[in-house]
């Protein structure tokens, strides 16, 4: 499945689309953990690491592609934003991926138990995009 609709109005709005769904798709594959059996904050810290990962990724793609404009972003307000959700949720990241290491908890990767979904997208463009 997509988590989007429609098609972008122009080929760089469908790019930027295509990139989303690919990182989307890529946080849906991460985020299938096996349940902790007793600790249910594991369980959470697993799934939320890969959905921040998401959010730092697209934000980035965002910067990287130059989207924001003097027409849609004329203060600066959502480049500061963007800003702001890579730089507080890398910490988080780092904080939730050092509390699961500390307590003796299987890292995200590690209790990845396979992904069954129907999202298929080429995920090494999205990289491309993000990583550069």
């Amino acid at each position: 499945g997509k988590f989007t609709c429609g098609d972008g109005p122009t080929p760089e709005a469908e790019a930027f689309n295509e990139c989303l769904h690919a990182l989307d798709c890529a946080m849906h594959e991460e985020m299938r953990v096996k349940v902790h059996p007793s600790d249910p904050i594991t369980l959470f810290l697993q799934q939320m690491i890969p959905h921040h990962e998401n959010a730092v990724n697209m934000a980035k793609a965002t910067l990287k592609l130059e989207l924001l404009t003097a027409n849609n972003d004329p203060e600066g307000e959502i480049e500061e934003l963007l800003w702001s959700i890579i730089n507080n949720q890398n910490m988080q990241i780092y904080k939730m991926t050092a509390w699961l290491a500390n307590n003796g908890r299987a890292s995200v990767a590690e209790a990845n138990c396979g992904y069954d979904g129907d999202c298929v997208a080429d995920t090494s463009i999205a990289l491309l995009v993000v990583i550069g």
